[in-house]
Formats: C-alpha cells, sequence, structure tokens
C-alpha cells in the first residue's frame, strides 16, 4: 500500500484502496448474509462448517473474496 504512494503514483493508491474496500464490503456482506441464512451469529470460524453443502455458491465468493484480501490472485 505505501509502495503505491512512494513511486508518486496516487492513481494506483486509489485504485487499490477501491478494491480492498469493495473486497472487505463483500466478506462483511457474506457473512452477514450466511449467518441469516443460517439462523445463528457467525461468531466463530467453526461456525462456517459445512456451510458448502447448504450453500455453495455463496461460499464459493468468500472463499475467492478471502483469497483477493490475502493478495492471492484469480485465474
Amino acid at each position: 500500500m505505501l509502495l503505491g504512494l512512494s513511486c508518486l503514483a496516487p492513481q494506483g493508491f486509489i485504485i487499490y484502496m477501491l478494491i480492498y474496500g469493495i473486497t472487505t464490503l463483500n466478506i462483511f456482506t457474506i457473512i452477514i448474509l450466511l449467518s441469516q441464512y443460517m439462523g445463528r451469529d457467525i461468531k466463530m470460524i467453526q461456525d462456517l462448517a459445512g456451510t458448502f453443502r447448504n450453500h455453495p455458491y455463496i461460499s464459493i465468493a468468500f472463499a475467492l473474496n478471502l483469497f483477493s484480501l490475502a493478495g492471492v490472485c484469480q485465474l
């Protein structure tokens, strides 16, 4: 993140922060959506166990967003 500012490229920094914000918003939205579908609060990672069987598309979107936040490129 600071590399974008140090290279005097504020456009790259703005794009990075925009993508980071959208990804973070997606993750929290998916957690809220899953907690409503499951009917219980998600407080620990163990609460997400078995969600792929019941909600596969939401689970795939959640995993892609987490990989994106971790810095892994999707193909």
